[in-house]
């Protein structure tokens, strides 16, 4: 597992994976949690990241995209079908992994 600034700087991810990555690092040590990583590259479309923060019990993937956040009190997928775009995607994914922290440090 790596911290979440050198996965950001891997040229295997996306923009989106890219930028997501970095805003959940902000979030993260704005909390005062620490987040690792991991990219499993594949062909094409099909790399992903997995992110986790042990110490608040969240495990997120990030796809192409598309994203995943699994917590204690969450297991959501983030669909961009489901959105009007990715952006619109990117800021619902950042709130609940961002109250899903809250619920965790605040307990």
């Amino acid at each position: 597992m790596r911290d979440l600034e050198s996965l950001g700087k891997s040229p295997e991810i996306n923009a989106f994976q890219r930028k997501v990555l970095l805003l959940v690092r902000d979030i993260s040590a704005g909390k005062g949690v620490d987040v690792v990583g991991e990219i499993f590259p594949a062909d094409d479309e099909l790399t992903y990241v997995k992110g986790s923060c042990e110490d608040a019990g969240v495990t997120f993937f990030l796809y192409y995209s598309g994203a995943h956040l699994v917590s204690a009190n969450e297991d959501r997928l983030f669909e961009v079908e489901s959105y009007s775009d990715l952006s619109s995607l990117m800021r619902e994914f950042l709130e609940r992994f961002d109250l899903s922290l809250v619920r965790k440090t605040a307990t």
